[in-house]
């Protein structure tokens, strides 16, 4: 029995030692949802979400983004995924005034096609 609880555990420890790790490099938690981690530091900016062990960022330069890789890659073993346009069913789009939209509809179309909707 006790292994089982240790699996249950499993995500839950991930998620504390993610969050403390976060903590130390100046990240803040969202109040929305809680894997969503914000860093600002005028004029520079962090966005970084995770599932499960997968994290996705979108940064304010390319300095920022060499900068706060070079941290998690002391912290984790991390793999860098170039394709920045969808990644978890999550798309994101960049615009030059600087916003940035997600959506999930590819995520909802392949929901609705599965259950034939």
């Amino acid at each position: 029995m006790a292994i089982c609880d240790s699996f249950v555990q499993s995500g839950y420890i991930w998620f504390k030692l993610l969050k403390e790790e976060y903590k130390s490099l100046g990240y803040y938690s969202s109040k929305m949802d809680l894997c969503v981690y914000l860093h600002c530091k005028d004029p520079n900016f962090s966005i970084t979400t995770m599932y499960t062990n997968d994290i996705f960022s979108t940064l304010s330069s390319n300095e920022e983004t060499n900068k706060v890789i070079h941290e998690f890659v002391l912290k984790w073993d991390l793999t860098e995924v170039n394709d920045h346009n969808l990644l978890l069913g999550l798309t994101v789009k960049c615009f030059e005034n600087r916003d940035i939209s997600l959506s999930q509809s590819m995520y909802f179309e392949c929901i609705l096609k599965y259950f034939n909707l």
